[in-house]
């Protein structure tokens, strides 16, 4: 399905090249708490981020963050932190006073006016390849479910944050289907998030390492056990081994 990427063939004339941001990001993202702005709620902060999408459009125009607040009602230094949050999660390119939206900050913003769910699924892809975000997430939730104002102040305290940066984050990952918030208000890892960290941990953990006397990756054990057939089949392969080897 075609989610309104350009397509750069296809591009009315507008800014030339000089007048855009680079796509490559402008300042490590490492540099700055992967946490939103503590200066308004999450609901407005991604009402902002439609805002600018819609500005900056398919064509990926430049925003100012003047430009921004002027249409939303935000501050400029409110419109400046939201926007670096969401640079964070590739929505948007971000240098110094201005943006644009990125491709994938496009389509987002375009499927929520179709289809919230399916929007929402997208977001969720883009987080969950935020791993200095994720990460610190799935160590906090290691006794999941966790209540919202503890696991809160876990990450406040994992992430460095004052005041509700770390509350509107968990706000945040309801929103993109990261973690799954229960009426109780206790916070658990949504199945994509489980899922991502199951993958993680096997990615890390060392290679197996063949037991002493194993032959052709089995030991003696393994080998008696198997029928006649695929063990004279196992002897023929070493043979041919052998053979090669003194060749």
């Amino acid at each position: 399905m075609n989610h309104g990427f350009t397509d750069p063939s296809r591009c009315p004339s507008g800014p030339s090249a000089a007048e855009r941001i680079s796509t490559e990001r402008s300042s490590p993202a490492g540099h700055r708490p992967p946490v939103p702005s503590g200066r308004t709620v999450p609901e407005k902060q991604f009402g902002a981020f439609l805002v600018a999408a819609t500005l900056s459009g398919e064509e990926q125009l430049v925003v100012t963050n003047q430009e921004l607040a002027n249409r939303t009602g935000l501050g400029t230094e409110t419109v400046s932190e939201v926007m670096s949050f969401v640079d964070r999660a590739s929505l948007v390119n971000k240098s110094p006073g201005k943006f644009h939206v990125t491709e994938t900050g496009w389509a987002i913003a375009e499927m929520y006016q179709q289809d919230e769910t399916q929007a929402r699924l997208l977001l969720q892809e883009q987080f969950l390849a935020c791993s200095s975000v994720t990460d610190p997430v799935i160590e906090a939730l290691h006794d999941a479910p966790v209540p919202q104002e503890l696991l809160a102040q876990r990450l406040q305290e994992r992430f460095s944050c004052k005041g509700r940066r770390a509350l509107y984050l968990l706000d945040w990952l309801v929103l993109a289907l990261v973690v799954r918030r229960d009426s109780s208000k206790r916070i658990s890892p949504s199945v994509a998030l489980s899922a991502t960290a199951g993958a993680a941990r096997r990615s890390e953990a060392p290679a197996p390492v063949p037991e002493p006397g194993a032959l052709m990756g089995m030991t003696n054990r393994e080998l008696r056990a198997l029928p006649p057939l695929q063990y004279i089949a196992v002897l023929d392969n070493v043979a041919d081994l052998v053979s090669l080897a003194s060749a």
